[in-house]
């Protein structure tokens, strides 16, 4: 049975206030004194788990939600060779909380209609024509500035959705999409 500390010789780890994988410098952060806990370790085993799938960019919301998912299963396989325990409710709470994030993001600041991510940080409403920009951090508030119109406004799809007879499949194309995403 491997032990927790020999991942911490292996990988580029380093101490420090939150567990994260930083893509750009392949570095690990863990909480040191978090290690001693079985959530901890497995917060651990989470970020490793990042790094060995080789998750260094996403450009949209619903790409990263995926990798989060794809790194607990790699987590669940790793936390087997240390001999560790799931909590599945642990890890279903921190899913729900990438979830959360998403939908904060996707609901249009005007008339709350979850919508479609444009860009990185833009979004656009299929029902009032409203865009906005959201803060790129996820241990932070989302906030979202609305701006003008985006460039690409003249794309077909969008103008069938905002039609009057076509505004019941907006859920639908939604739905589609997601589940498109989730596999």
């Amino acid at each position: 049975m491997k032990k927790i500390q020999e991942i911490l010789g292996n990988y580029n780890c380093q101490a420090g206030g939150v567990f994260s994988f930083n893509a750009r410098t392949q570095t690990i952060t863990y909480i040191p004194e978090e290690l001693s806990r079985e959530e901890g370790k497995l917060a651990l085993l989470h970020e490793i788990a990042h790094m060995k799938l080789g998750h260094f960019t996403y450009k949209y919301d619903i790409e990263l939600l995926d990798l989060e998912h794809e790194a607990w299963e790699e987590t669940r396989r790793l936390a087997k060779d240390y001999g560790l325990n799931i909590d599945e409710d642990h890890i279903e709470e921190c899913l729900k909380s990438y979830d959360q994030w998403l939908s904060k993001r996707a609901s249009c600041p005007r008339c709350g209609t979850y919508s479609l991510q444009r860009s990185d940080n833009t979004f656009g409403c299929f029902v009032c024509d409203c865009y906005w920009e959201v803060n790129e951090r996820k241990d932070r508030r989302v906030r979202k500035k609305i701006i003008s119109k985006l460039q690409d406004t003249s794309d077909k799809t969008q103008a069938i959705i905002k039609s009057q007879k076509h505004r019941q499949l907006v859920p639908c194309l939604l739905f589609l999409v997601s589940c498109f995403f989730y596999k």
